[in-house]
């Protein structure tokens, strides 16, 4: 009798790394920079900006084309979460700060968890 193998851990999950953000221009581009060295084939980075006063919505225009933007015209704190994992496209979602960087990221460890 043949054991079945779980080939779906074997398949890669994509992700939805939403980032809240407010007034975070110092930081944010660290943050994404590293989520992009991180993120797999398919996963998303989405920044959810709470109405920044900062120059945040135009350095993600500007130098991170490939994150999707969510700008929101009040701050919604973090009520407004809701509306970026609403928009998200993929099963898996995390959720971070503006000031948190990646700095490893083992998938082999998180994905059995997902399934």
């Amino acid at each position: 009798m043949q054991t079945k193998t779980r080939t779906a851990a074997k398949k890669s999950i994509p992700v939805s790394f939403i980032v809240l953000n407010y007034n975070g221009e110092k930081v944010l581009g660290r943050t994404l920079s590293a989520m992009l060295r991180h993120a797999r084939k398919g996963s998303e980075i989405i920044v959810l900006d709470n109405n920044s006063s900062d120059g945040s919505v135009r350095l993600v225009r500007s130098k991170f084309r490939g994150v999707r933007l969510i700008a929101l015209k009040k701050n919604l704190v973090i009520a407004g979460l809701n509306e970026a994992v609403k928009r998200a496209r993929n099963p898996v979602v995390g959720l971070f700060n503006n000031d948190f960087v990646i700095r490893k990221l083992d998938y082999a460890k998180v994905e059995p968890l997902l399934l």
